[in-house]
């Protein structure tokens, strides 16, 4: 596994090993004499972690982490630790932490930290959030193992699962999906156009498959993505995702009137989507319900008041109404939103 190469990897400076018990003892005595002292924690920590005492490891790096609430590696390794502990939602958490200060890219723990946070966005059902990280995780040129064709499969297929408590019986599928997914991301357009057609002539009528081949096909062949997305509305009613990506491409096109029913039926079904409401909000404005457009948009700023997008499209709609004050705020909105996602 991963996680028992972290140490050697990226902490030459305490290149323990099981059986260098002394230094385990001197890291222990140091933390005793300078609790203040943050490479004392990050050394014990890092020497548990080495010998796969991982809850020792987790509460030396709390320390740490309670020491220096910017300490990236700390968090991420902390989180590796709780990911072994099975304490998923705190390995969530901190391994999120530190890939916002600045744990991702190149580099071992890098790699490492961000293929287990995909893994538990996954599992947390935040499957556009992992498929983003692991395009990213692709780019900077982690292995295309088992364990990341398993992660892409289970975020393409949308199932709230980690690698290894995928069902004996769905492997192959899962299997699959994730080589088509990871063939995308790494750029392979010819073979992820076979993988895609092999997982759909495979598996027809499992949930998610054409949704996942639809959205492939977007951008090189948005009429057979279509043909795909109201597929997965066959095989699954009232899909979000296919309903808001029929929809947005629909407005893509100019075709409001055509993105209408499928916006509305996602906010039907999904009153607490922000997304629902929004491109319900859009649908209703191109089409000329200006009063009706702006409720549903206000609606999805009060779901998601951190979405740029919606600000972005409420300041369109007030400024389609003539009500410039308020379309200059939605406006100034947006662009604070943006400059933050973009620090």
């Amino acid at each position: 596994m991963r996680g028992f190469l972290l140490l050697a990897l990226i902490c030459a400076a305490s290149a323990a090993t099981a059986q260098d018990i002394p230094q385990l003892a001197r890291a222990q005595k140091e933390v005793a004499l300078h609790p203040s002292s943050q490479d004392a924690w990050w050394a014990l920590g890092t020497l548990y972690y080495d010998q796969d005492k991982y809850a020792e490891a987790r509460d030396a790096l709390k320390h740490l982490v309670s020491l220096n609430a910017e300490a990236g590696p700390g968090f991420s390794l902390l989180g590796l630790c709780e990911y072994r502990t099975m304490e998923y939602d705190a390995a969530l958490a901190h391994l999120g932490r530190g890939y916002t200060l600045g744990v991702r890219g190149k580099g071992s723990l890098a790699q490492i930290s961000e293929f287990h946070l995909i893994a538990l966005l996954t599992r947390a059902a935040q499957f556009e959030t992992a498929l983003e990280k692991l395009t990213e995780l692709i780019a900077s040129g982690a292995d295309e193992d088992g364990p990341t064709t398993a992660v892409a499969g289970l975020a393409a297929l949308r199932r709230p699962l980690l690698p290894f408590g995928v069902p004996e019986k769905d492997r192959a599928l899962v299997a699959a999906a994730g080589k088509a997914v990871l063939d995308t991301l790494a750029r392979r357009p010819d073979k992820a156009e076979a993988d895609f057609k092999i997982l759909v002539a495979t598996y027809p009528d499992v949930p998610n498959v054409h949704y996942t081949y639809g959205s492939y096909l977007l951008v090189a062949d948005p009429d057979r993505a279509l043909a795909e997305l109201k597929q997965e509305l066959v095989i699954s009613p009232h899909h979000l995702p296919a309903l808001v990506a029929i929809a947005v491409e629909n407005l893509r096109r100019t075709d409001a009137a055509a993105a209408l029913p499928f916006a509305r039926e996602a906010v039907e079904n999904h009153p607490q989507s922000f997304e629902a409401h929004n491109i319900l909000g859009r649908a209703l404005v191109e089409t000329g319900h200006l009063d009706d457009g702006m409720k549903e948009l206000r609606q999805s700023a009060r779901l998601a008041p951190e979405s740029p997008q919606t600000h972005f499209a409420l300041a369109a709609a007030y400024a389609k109404a003539g009500r410039k004050v308020e379309a200059a705020k939605e406006r100034a909105e947006f662009l604070r939103l943006k400059n933050e996602i973009a620090q």
